[in-house]
């Protein structure tokens, strides 16, 4: 087991009853390589110019973490209004980019809303069949909640955090370690 951080390898040795022994620690080597060596480029990482948008805009992602009581109308739960975040976007240069994980994105509300802003310059629809890691050092703003993503962000030198947990008190039953020890950044409760 690879652990990149000391909670990880915690969590490791006690939930997975992993010997100390067994586990490397170390930096995640998507994220290394990419920062430290010739970068992997499997698609057009210049979503910038896809969007119409300068090259000196920033990039936000919400990357997060699937739900298991319930799959479907989350997004609309998370973003109930995405003209008014387009406004933000454009007001403060940022493109936005949806990173669902796989097992959300059935989700009609999240379908519904990929087609209606397909045009949109400033909301992006990640495709998981592209590799998020060979972008994810490009990340000036990561939106993130409960996903392991936060650590493989950090290890990638995204600097910036918003945690959007919006679904606290219903997720909070699911978490195995206090969130405000293993997590960082402007802590978000609701999408005003």
């Amino acid at each position: 087991f690879l652990a990149t951080s000391a909670i990880t390898q915690d969590n490791f040795e006690r939930m997975c009853g992993i010997d100390s022994d067994k586990i490397v620690k170390g930096g995640y080597p998507r994220c290394v390589y990419q920062k430290y060596f010739e970068r992997i480029e499997t698609f057009d990482h210049n979503i910038f110019a896809e969007k119409g948008l300068p090259a000196d805009t920033k990039m936000a992602v919400y990357a997060p973490t699937f739900r298991k009581d319930s799959k479907d109308n989350i997004f609309i739960t998370a973003f109930p209004d995405l003209d008014r975040l387009v406004e933000v976007c454009k007001a403060y240069h940022y493109l936005m980019v949806f990173k669902m994980h796989p097992i959300m994105e059935n989700d009609p509300q999240y379908l519904l809303a990929k087609e209606t802003y397909k045009d949109c310059p400033y909301l992006y629809f990640w495709d998981n069949k592209n590799d998020f890691y060979e972008i994810i050092d490009k990340v000036d703003l990561g939106i993130v909640d409960y996903s392991s993503i936060f650590t493989d962000m950090l290890d990638a030198g995204v600097t910036h955090y918003i945690r959007y947990i919006y679904d606290f008190e219903d997720y909070k039953k699911n978490l195995t370690d206090p969130y405000d020890e293993i997590t960082a950044g402007q802590k978000c409760m609701s999408f005003d």
